[in-house]
């Protein structure tokens, strides 16, 4: 990403580790933590926003001093996406914070979602997004282009789409429902964002 001069991560080199799949690697040449809503660092495997600091981390914002106090604590960016470390030090992501739909207070990742219906028979691409309930708030929705009729859904039953256009033409999709474009919200008008907290920052329990 471009705030940490492009590459965060990598997978280690031969002999010197072993490629983990799902994961981007570890850290290269800057430091990578877990923190929750309240600037607390996590343990391995928890799941909450990444932080990254290092020399090649930008200071912040050129003229919007607004963004920079909400995106920069004590030199870490918080880069707005989820994810956990391994006890290895291996970074696993798992979507981004604008993107979770909240269902009643269960919050739902839609890449995980996603991940799911593509692994689906019958399934060749699908976007997830949120839809507004009376009762929970928001619920899982999903726009979903078929090879067939026949899908089986295998997860929490939580996080199954309430809400779903099944589509047969791939064009249709991305042009009526914003297919892939779920991060630029064109496809998840029960969402406008919400305000950030920006916890205090722990530089000492590095």
């Amino acid at each position: 990403m471009t705030e940490t001069a492009h590459q965060a991560t990598s997978q280690p080199l031969p002999l010197r580790g072993p490629v983990k799949k799902g994961s981007v690697g570890r850290g290269t040449g800057v430091h990578i933590r877990i923190v929750d809503a309240d600037g607390r660092r996590c343990s391995a495997g928890a799941e909450e926003e990444v932080w990254v600091l290092g020399p090649t981390v930008a200071r912040g914002y050129l003229g919007n001093p607004t963004e920079t106090a909400r995106s920069f604590v004590a030199g870490w960016f918080r880069t707005g996406d989820l994810g956990s470390i391994d006890q290895d030090g291996y970074l696993f992501l798992t979507g981004r914070i604008k993107n979770v739909i909240d269902r009643g207070g269960l919050k739902i990742s839609p890449e995980y979602v996603e991940a799911v219906l593509a692994e689906c028979s019958g399934v060749t691409e699908a976007v997830v997004f949120a839809v507004p309930d009376a009762t929970f708030g928001e619920r899982v929705g999903a726009a979903v282009v078929v090879s067939r009729t026949a899908v089986r859904i295998g997860t929490d039953p939580a996080k199954v789409p309430r809400q779903a256009v099944w589509i047969r033409d791939a064009r249709t999709a991305r042009s009526r429902c914003g297919l892939a474009s779920h991060r630029q919200g064109r496809a998840r008008p029960a969402r406008s964002g919400g305000p950030v907290r920006t916890p205090t920052a722990r530089p000492d329990d590095e």
